[in-house]
């Protein structure tokens, strides 16, 4: 890739975020178009932090 190719991407990169972080309404949009949350703003599974093992007591 160029370095006129870089800025380039680089420049369409920017106006998206910019687009995207105008609003609230609009980062969820895209965070919900995304599959990184459901519509009502949780998580969704892959993106969970993962659950600890549960530890079962030893015996001696």
């Amino acid at each position: 890739m160029s370095t006129k190719e870089h800025n380039e991407h680089l420049e369409k990169l920017k106006s998206l975020s910019s687009k995207i972080l105008r609003s609230k309404e609009s980062a969820s949009a895209f965070l919900f178009s995304a599959g990184i949350h459901t519509k009502s703003g949780n998580l969704t599974k892959p993106y969970l932090a993962p659950s600890k093992p549960k530890q079962t007591p030893t015996h001696k």
